[in-house]
């Protein structure tokens, strides 16, 4: 299919807002102390609801309702390159999912791909080209029989390449709206695009390299576009779609050209645009709306054309394409009038297309990695379409912004709700205090929603967003989670069963009572009937979230010594010999 969304951004009068103030916020917390250095977010867009959370050193988790599943859907740890020690930009960069992955019978199905740095075999090159590690688009499949794991031994290599230095490695991947596979890479690293390893570069870094961002020969410093169900590409394992910019004699893959780091960019998902963030070199960071076939100007000049870099490279050529936003680092005064001071290296973000935060449709959010680099102290930031432009603004977040975290990525669940990957760490595998440093956070309105009840009670007990299995038992005491839960109990200190059933005769009748917690509206409460212990039949169903209604019930009560605890009562005929009640508790 041919990219319907080229031209959008000239066609989109009509769909751009009147200008509006940017919404307070707050944050969620949705997973802490389980993930390291979280570097992508995204889902598998087949209606499960699953989130998907790539860690930099190698393992990909699969959250699903908001719970972190105990086994990874991958892990591709062993395929990375050793990680540097106090710092690295290197590891599992990108994953996406064929938008045909939950459809049977689609060539896409069941398939996935992932951006990694791998040991190269030819590092460490030689001083004119230096080999750090290999660039690696790998496919994979999902097993057949284990949804929530992939399958180690599907993989296949689409596309791999050697860059010269560890940093500005780029990495994203996402599916456009035609189809095919975008993905961003990094200039190789260093600084000015001009060293080693550079086109025209060399150790002395002449002024006057082109680069490799300007260079249409090189992969580095550029989105690309694939099919990667074609195999029309040298050696036949992608596809290099007929109409993208760039005829032969150039690499044919490109989309676009002439980024330092692209880090993170994103599809709206209603007019097709493609918003990239583009990390700056040491005055300005810019916001990119990305076109077919256009030049953003890196390495000639850093953010706008009028505030571009003394840099004597060879003059640009046809059209630059200018940032629709940049802001410049601390301490760093440049344009009249000023540009914000925000930080220093930019995160790239998502336009937000959700329900939830009605006042941020239509808008981008997106971050900075932290004010100084050293210390966990980014600031989340945000751009709105107005008739005459796009306009940057710093929203208002509960608890301040900057926030207390090094903002690593971001990604969108499939409401479309945003989510921000943190850590508090600069080394990928770092830890605090035995903890993993990184974590999950929501973007919600400010107030936030109440919690639900299942989740204040987990987070009292358990790490945030932990798998709680319902059926394990972790204080020994015979009740499980899922019990533990449904009568309001401490899961993780032993105490004796509860009194949570209870019958009685009296007057020619028989009285059954159980407790039940009004606030777990996830649970059903389900009273059972049974002559032989093999076979039961409902005699009482209190569904999710309703009150006790009808026949055998005849009120409840406040139980002693509980604040929020109901004793359900039921009144029964005589209980005839044989007759057996038991309680079920259940989640739909």
């Amino acid at each position: 299919m041919k990219a319907c969304f080229q031209s959008l951004p000239f066609l989109l009068a009509g769909l751009v807002p009147a200008s509006a103030a940017f919404p307070a916020l707050s944050l969620e917390m949705v997973v802490d102390k389980q993930i390291q250095s979280p570097t992508t977010i995204t889902h598998a867009g087949d209606g499960s609801g699953r989130i998907f959370v790539g860690e930099q050193r190698g393992r990909i988790h699969v959250l699903r309702d908001d719970h972190l599943l105990p086994t990874p859907f991958l892990d591709l740890s062993a395929k990375l390159v050793t990680e540097r020690t106090n710092f690295d930009e290197r590891g599992l960069l990108g994953l996406a999912f064929h938008p045909g992955f939950g459809q049977a019978g689609h060539p896409g199905h069941r398939r996935f791909y992932v951006f990694y740095s791998a040991p190269s075999p030819n590092a460490p090159g030689i001083s004119s080209q230096p080999v750090d590690c290999r660039s690696v688009i790998e496919e994979y499949r999902v097993s057949a029989t284990h949804p929530d794991q992939a399958d180690p031994a599907s993989g296949r290599i689409l596309l791999s390449f050697d860059k010269p230095q560890f940093n500005h490695n780029g990495g994203q991947l996402a599916f456009g709206p035609d189809g095919f596979l975008y993905f961003g890479t990094g200039d190789g690293g260093g600084s000015n695009d001009n060293q080693a390893g550079h086109t025209g570069g060399s150790t002395t870094r002449p002024t006057n390299a082109l680069g490799n961002a300007q260079d249409l020969n090189s992969w580095m410093g550029k989105i690309h576009r694939i099919d990667p169900l074609g195999n029309n590409a040298p050696g036949g394992q992608y596809g290099i779609p007929s109409d993208n910019p760039h005829p032969s004699g150039t690499r044919p893959e490109i989309w676009c050209h002439g980024l330092r780091n692209p880090w993170r960019f994103c599809f709206d998902s209603i007019t097709g645009r493609l918003f990239c963030a583009d990390v700056g070199q040491g005055n300005i960071e810019e916001v990119n709306l990305i076109s077919k076939g256009g030049n953003h100007g890196w390495r000639n000049r850093e953010g706008s054309s009028v505030l571009q870099l003394a840099i004597d490279a060879p003059p640009l050529t046809g059209t630059v394409i200018e940032p629709i936003a940049q802001y410049a680092h601390p301490n760093v005064t440049i344009g009249n009038p000023p540009l914000p001071q925000y930080g220093i290296s930019i995160t790239g973000g998502v336009l937000y297309r959700g329900s939830a935060i009605p006042a941020m449709q239509g808008m981008y959010l997106f971050g900075d990695y932290s004010l100084d680099g050293n210390n966990p102290s980014a600031n989340l930031l945000g751009l709105e379409e107005t008739p005459s432009g796009w306009t940057l603004s710093k929203p208002s977040i509960a608890g301040g912004n900057p926030i207390p975290w090094f903002i690593q990525t971001f990604g969108e669940d499939e409401s479309g709700e945003i989510l921000v990957g943190t850590k508090l760490n600069r080394p990928p595998s770092a830890m605090v205090n035995g903890y993993p440093a990184g974590a999950l956070l929501r973007i919600v309105t400010h107030p936030p929603p109440p919690p639900s009840r299942r989740k204040s009670w987990e987070s009292a007990h358990f790490l945030t967003g932990s798998y709680v299995d319902p059926d394990a038992d972790p204080d020994a005491d015979g009740v499980p989670n899922l019990l533990e839960y449904a009568w309001d109990r401490h899961p993780l200190s032993a105490d004796r069963s509860p009194d949570a059933l209870a019958c009685r005769s009296e007057n020619g009748s028989w009285t059954v009572s159980f407790d039940r917690d009004p606030r777990a509206s996830d649970l059903t409460y389900i009273l059972e009937r049974s002559t032989d212990l093999s076979s039961w039949t409902p005699a009482l169903t209190i569904g999710a979230g309703l009150p006790p209604a009808g026949p055998p019930f005849t009120g409840e009560s406040a139980v002693p010594g509980h604040a929020f605890l109901l004793r359900v009562s039921c009144s029964f005929p005589e209980n005839p010999p044989g007759t057996f009640m038991r309680l079920r508790v259940a989640r739909p």
